[in-house]
């Protein structure tokens, strides 16, 4: 009970700012000095990201189709290696190569502005067609289902609503000022469009025809001690990446050949545009290369066909069911036979992942926002075991001797890992030593890990006596060798 009452008074006092127990330099690390440690590495960190994400939104113009040509390099290097592979040399398999890409985006682009062209014609001949039908039929529906009486013509319009519309004057010019900018704005654009256009297929020329070498300047930088760890990592990387594109590409290609038969149908049958139905299917399915892009673009101008040369609701259903019945097919049928589980994301983080992207990079940022979220996964279990080593997750900080010791020790001399990334115990310093009491060893005393444990070895050899197989030492007629019994009796190193 006393006990009791002194230990309480020693604590009390604790908490009253008396003298506490004497922390030493570790355990004053353990409480205090991992914090701001902890803070500036986070603090760098977002410097570095920030300064990075700037950069690249500073000089978008420049970073994007150099970005664009590095990623049509590495989709086409595959199919470049193979018809190098069958004797065509490099140059005339990435001309070859580039020539059809090029020539199949023209003849699309082609065969699609036609039908684009026809379909604003069509939107501009129906839209008095759609005022009358919107002031004969619409209007009354929604008189009677919200008990408001709307006006029936211009001048009755004007007269109700005139008073606001003269407010509403400065903010509607201020509007106009702001769409002529973005006019003048967008017209940049295009022509930064068209120099992307030329710029693009001759930067993917030159990253094509230096591709293995600059993949093999990269390799270079990996330390030798960690060549292997890196390949593997490079390598699920690439497979999963690599594997989502291409396989996308192959998915996009059918799924506008099945959008185009569909829409085609269900255009012919029901007396609309069966060449505009063909055209929005090939335009939904390439689309598709961005998940779920495709599917709402295609289904929106679908739709709006459908409503601009209304023929019933027959034609409705009809492209609800094409766009219904593909969708159900691409997500569980073809898309998982062509690129399979590589990336392994959800539906729901895929949209998040995609909007994310197109938040901070644009459309770059939407291509490029699975690729590099899939390369993080593979990346997330060793990120996860790293994890499980801070002190933040074990609650044993390293203290700073330690840190010295683990440095040196980290690797051995033939570039392995040594025993501390095992989990095996770290030596205290003979710092640590002495501040506990502990009599500081001599040089001669102190051997490193690897000699102790060769030591440990020699004696457990010596210390170990033969099997005896069939006499004694003189029937035998040997030598003596280690480990027998000596004149005395005793075996060696024992006294």
């Amino acid at each position: 009970m006393m006990n009791d009452g002194c230990e309480l008074s020693e604590f009390m006092t604790n908490r009253k700012g008396g003298a506490g127990p004497h922390l030493d330099a570790g355990e004053q690390w353990e409480r205090f000095g991992r914090y701001p440690y902890l803070l500036a590495k986070l603090l760098v960190f977002g410097l570095v990201l920030g300064g990075v994400f700037w950069t690249l939104g500073k000089f978008a113009a420049v970073v994007f189709p150099i970005f664009v040509s590095l990623l049509f390099a590495y989709l086409l290097d595959p199919t470049i290696d193979r018809l190098e592979s069958r004797g065509l040399g490099r140059t005339p398999a990435i001309l070859l190569v580039l020539l059809a890409a090029m020539l199949s985006v023209t003849i699309f682009a082609i065969f699609l502005y036609p039908t684009l062209a026809n379909q604003a014609r069509l939107i501009i001949e129906s839209f008095p067609a759609l005022l009358e039908t919107l002031q004969n039929d619409a209007l009354p529906r929604i008189e009677r289902a919200f008990g408001v009486e709307m006006p029936s013509t211009a001048a009755a319009a004007m007269e109700r609503y005139g008073g606001q519309i003269r407010e509403a004057l400065p903010t509607i010019g201020q509007h106009v000022g702001s769409a002529l900018t973005n006019a003048v704005t967008r017209t940049g654009a295009v022509v930064a469009s068209l120099v992307n256009a030329v710029m693009i297929p001759l930067f993917t020329f030159y990253f094509l025809r230096d591709f293995d070498l600059g993949r093999r300047s990269l390799v270079r930088f990996i330390p030798p001690h960690r060549y292997e760890i890196f390949i593997e990592r490079l390598q699920k990387m690439d497979q999963a990446v690599g594997q989502w594109f291409r396989g996308q590409i192959q998915v996009a290609l059918i799924l506008a050949g099945m959008y185009a038969l569909g829409l085609g149908v269900v255009y012919g049958v029901f007396g609309l545009d069966v060449q505009s139905g063909v055209v929005i299917g090939l335009l939904a399915g390439f689309l598709n290369v961005i998940p779920y892009f495709g599917f709402a673009v295609g289904s929106l101008l679908a739709v709006l066909v459908v409503l601009i040369q209304w023929s019933g609701w027959g034609a409705l259903l009809g492209v609800g069911l094409v766009f219904g019945v593909t969708q159900m097919l691409e997500g569980y049928v073809i898309t998982p036979r062509i690129v399979g589980d590589k990336v392994g994301l959800k539906p729901v983080t895929v949209i998040i992942v995609l909007l994310l992207g197109g938040n901070i990079g644009g459309l770059l940022g939407i291509l490029l926002a699975i690729p590099v979220t899939g390369a993080l996964k593979v990346l997330l279990p060793d990120i996860i075991a790293w994890y499980e080593t801070t002190s933040f997750y074990t609650g044993k900080a390293t203290r700073p001797a330690q840190m010295q010791v683990r440095a040196h020790i980290l690797t051995d001399d033939k570039g392995e890992d040594a025993g501390i990334e095992r989990g095996e115990n770290v030596p205290d310093s003979p710092d640590r030593r002495t501040m506990e009491g502990a009599k500081e060893p001599s040089e001669s005393q102190v051997d490193t890990p690897r000699e102790a444990s060769e030591e440990g070895e020699q004696d457990t050899t010596s210390a170990t006596p033969p099997v005896d197989e069939g006499g004694s030492d003189d029937e035998s007629g040997d030598d003596d060798v280690p480990g027998e019994k000596g004149d005395d009796g005793k075996l060696p190193g024992h006294d």
